[in-house]
Order: structure tokens, then C-alpha cells, then sequence
């Protein structure tokens, strides 16, 4: 990542658990269980923790990190705050609770855990954004009607080399270009708009039609890509049940042609949508 694409998810992300309040309520629901572990008979207090853990529950399930793009969730991975925002910590929380419903001592002691994570990668959240603010680095915002495309090439992939990262460069421009005269009648430059070089990933400014229609893309081979691995683990469990082969013939020919298949039917979908009215 570069230090502008980490300025705007930090900002997104302080906005996130500043605005929901999701430390403080996280403070709250510990507090709560605190006093249940010390009257463990006092209804009052149970409903308390119930009541603390559902106004946490909202604020989680409207977390607008769970809507992150691809490369800006990648981003949260890698500054460690993947399981520290929106539903997968809802989960977190609500899978600690449960599992300790009649010790509650052990769900305080693994939400403190929690707790204490939280705190301290909010802490780190706004070091850098203050930090990158007082250093005068500014963020990668996308203005109104803006889009972009973002790549990631695997160093493992071209072997480190400039030759292999010429190619994969080469074999990129053209589906790019392609999308683009698919979508608007025309080709030309493609804008470099950043370089990550720690993963290298490349960030091109796109016509917004065209980013859209390869996000379609990219969604129906994936879609296409999990139900061929589907039939293929079930080839394989027909196989090793005995299926004879000429019965399995039919669905292992459907799965070899099935990518194909999506394609050609994209391309024909693409090209309607493309003719003039």
C-alpha cells in the first residue's frame, strides 16, 4: 500500500468507530458483564449485558467497513484490524457470549481480550491519521463520477522478474482497453493513478462504465469458477463411489466448457447493451 491509499481507510475507519461509538459501547458491555460477575444473581444486571450487547450489535451490522472494496479490506488486513470492525467482531462478540452463557466470568475475560485489542488499534488509527495529516500527506479520495480499477500482481506469479511483470503489464492493458471500447465505443490511454510496489498493485482511473462492466465480469466468472469447484468435488465423490465414467462423461465435459460458456454469453450480453438505440 502507499501512504496516501492508507490515509483515506484510516480516516474511514476512525469515522467508523468514532461515529457508532464502538469502543464505548464495547466498554460498556464489558462494564456490564463486570457487575454480573460480581452478582451473578441479579437479574438486573443480565439484562443490562443483554441490553449493552444489542445497542453494540446495531452499531456493528451498519458498519460501513463491511462495504469496504476488495483493496481497501485487503488494506484492514494488513494493518491487523480485520476481525476488529463491523460483523466479523459482532460475530466475535456474539459467539464469546454464547459459548459462555453460564460462565460468565470466562466471556468477560475473552472480551477484555477484545477490549484491549480494539483500544489499542483505534490508538493506532489515529496516530497515523493525525500523523499523516500533520506530515501534509494527503488521501486518495475519488472525486464525484470517478471510478478505478485496481490490480494486484502475486511477486510469486511473474518470479520477481521485469520480464514476467512486462507481460502480466501487457496482458492488463489489453483486457483494460477492450472493457473500455466495450463500454464506450472507443479505446485510448488507460491513467496510471498509483503504484503500490510492497504488493504491487497498480490503480488505474477508469470510465466509470467501463470499471462497472468489468466488475460484472469478474463477478460472473467467480460465480462460475465456485460452481465448477463444486461439480468437480462431486465428480470426484461419484467417481470414488463407484459411477461408472460414461456416466460421469457429460458433467465432467460441462464443467471443462462451463467457463467458456460464461464468457462467450458476457461477450453477447456486453455487445447488446453496446449497440447505439
Amino acid at each position: 500500500m502507499n501512504a496516501e491509499r492508507l490515509h483515506v481507510v484510516a480516516k474511514a475507519i476512525q469515522q467508523e468507530l468514532t461515529s457508532a461509538r464502538v469502543l464505548e459501547n464495547l466498554t460498556d458491555v464489558t462494564n456490564a458483564l463486570q457487575n454480573l460477575v460480581n452478582q451473578p444473581a441479579n437479574p438486573q444486571y443480565q439484562q443490562i449485558v443483554a441490553n449493552k450487547r444489542k445497542e453494540l450489535e446495531v452499531a456493528l451490522k451498519n458498519a460501513a467497513s463491511d462495504n469496504f472494496s476488495p483493496a481497501w479490506r485487503q488494506i484492514v488486513r494488513q494493518i491487523g484490524g480485520e476481525d476488529l470492525l463491523g460483523v466479523v467482531l459482532e460475530e466475535r462478540l456474539r459467539t464469546t457470549l454464547e459459548r459462555n452463557q453460564i460462565t460468565p466470568s470466562n466471556a468477560l475475560q475473552e472480551i477484555r481480550e477484545i477490549q484491549q485489542s480494539l483500544t489499542n488499534f483505534k490508538g493506532a488509527i489515529d496516530q497515523i491519521v493525525g500523523g499523516l495529516r500533520i506530515l501534509r500527506i494527503g488521501t486518495e479520495d475519488l472525486a464525484p463520477g470517478e471510478a478505478e480499477v485496481g490490480v494486484e500482481i502475486p511477486r510469486a506469479a511473474i518470479e520477481n522478474d521485469l520480464a514476467g511483470l512486462e507481460k502480466e503489464l501487457g496482458e492488463l492493458k489489453f483486457i483494460l482497453r477492450t472493457f473500455l471500447e466495450f463500454s464506450t465505443g472507443t479505446s485510448g490511454p488507460i491513467p496510471l493513478r498509483t503504484i503500490s510496489s510492497t504488493d504491487l498493485q497498480f490503480y488505474f482511473t477508469a470510465v466509470p462504465g467501463a470499471a462497472a462492466a468489468l466488475a460484472y465480469a469478474i463477478n460472473l466468472l467467480v460465480d462460475a469458477y465456485k460452481k465448477i469447484v463444486d461439480i468437480r468435488r462431486n465428480h470426484a465423490e461419484l467417481k470414488d463411489g463407484g459411477v461408472p465414467a460414461d456416466v460421469l462423461k457429460p458433467l465432467e465435459d460441462y464443467a471443462n466448457n462451463a467457463i467458456k460458456q460464461k464468457i462467450e454469453d458476457f461477450v453477447v450480453e456486453i455487445g447488446i447493451k453496446a449497440l447505439p438505440c
